[in-house]
């Protein structure tokens, strides 16, 4: 894996919101240096997974301008080190995945506190998405759209 770009090394700001091109202090004074962008070969888990998450090491500059939380990432790379010999299929359901992994981490916490509807109790399915593990069309979200 390699990430690739060209990141400017601005004067100010992070990138997510404009500044006036007019103030020499907000002009970019360069690009990133290839060798600050995350590479990898071989990795130990054989696979390599982002999404949008921050994968910059600690030292290194950030070449997103907001990083995704990192539930994504975990939910791929859970699937990833589950799973062998992965199929065209497999990667079809694999991209229509819908579980939520901040749910499945706070529902059972949160379950105790909340009247009985049923939350918490088993994982719902996508059948029977009712505020539960999985978002879909039919579904009122799962608990981290919630809030």
């Amino acid at each position: 894996y390699q990430q690739s770009g060209n990141v400017p090394l601005r004067g100010t700001g992070t990138g997510l919101l404009t500044l006036p091109a007019w103030d020499s202090k907000n002009l970019w004074k360069g690009y990133l240096s290839k060798d600050d962008y995350k590479r990898s070969v071989n990795p130990p888990e054989q696979f390599y997974a982002t999404a949008n998450n921050l994968i910059q090491d600690p030292d290194k500059p950030c070449v997103i301008t907001y990083p995704a939380m990192p539930t994504r990432v975990n939910r791929i790379s859970s699937i990833l080190r589950e799973r062998s010999n992965l199929t065209v299929q497999d990667m079809m359901e694999f991209q229509s995945d819908t579980f939520s992994l901040i749910a499945d981490q706070t529902i059972p916490l949160l379950a105790p506190y909340l009247p009985a509807t049923g939350i918490g109790d088993s994982r719902s399915t996508p059948g029977q998405q009712h505020f539960g593990f999985y978002s879909g069309p039919s579904s009122q979200g799962p608990l981290d759209q919630c809030w």
